[in-house]
């Protein structure tokens, strides 16, 4: 679940600093940010769910997020795991 106040961020300044979006110029940087909304999840929480669309990216600037997929009923299996310091 995710918290409803995080803490507030320059994510121009966290884009600036990546390898994918440090090429962009700094107003490519401020509209992209001003785009972005910042997501806080609790210890466990869940971002997205397995089989449902969505057209959203996601940037993880600080902490792990581990993926996981259900192949049957009660048998869960570790797909890949994000880890970022950034912050």
């Amino acid at each position: 679940m995710p918290i409803s106040n995080p803490a507030p961020v320059d994510l121009a300044a966290l884009l600036r600093g990546s390898e994918v979006f440090g090429t962009l110029s700094e107003s490519e940087l401020r509209r992209l940010a001003e785009q972005m909304t910042l997501l806080d999840l609790e210890d466990g929480g869940v971002l997205v769910h397995q089989d449902v669309t969505s057209e959203t990216l996601y940037v993880v600037i600080a902490g792990v997020l581990a993926m996981s997929a259900r192949d049957r009923p009660k048998y869960q299996m570790f797909v890949a795991r994000a880890v970022s310091s950034s912050r």
